[in-house]
């Protein structure tokens, strides 16, 4: 926490911060039209390690107000974008899949 408020306190930029799971999928959502190109991701509607854990996998095509929509039109609260070996995807991984 120190080193936190010395870098807002001096002004030094702070290191960026990595998105995982849920967040990653919504940042790589954010802007894009509902006709890009969809996100392979394991869902849930418990959380993000549930959808890990019991790996439901299906394309999400955008996130709307609280819920990421399939590309079937099935909604989910939470989406954790993944390879194609259902391994959980990285932002610079996610990028350069996209």
């Amino acid at each position: 926490m120190t080193g936190l408020l010395e870098r807002i306190n001096t002004g030094r930029h702070a290191s960026p911060i990595e998105l995982s799971g849920s967040e990653l999928a919504k940042d790589a959502l954010r802007g894009r039209n509902h006709d890009d190109s969809l996100i392979l991701c394991a869902v849930s509607d418990v959380s993000d390690a549930d959808a890990i854990d019991e790996m439901f996998v299906t394309y999400i095509h955008c996130f709307h107000g609280t819920q990421f929509i399939s590309d079937l039109g099935v909604p989910h609260l939470y989406a954790v974008p993944v390879s194609e070996t259902g391994n959980p995807l990285t932002s610079s991984e996610l990028r350069s899949a996209m």
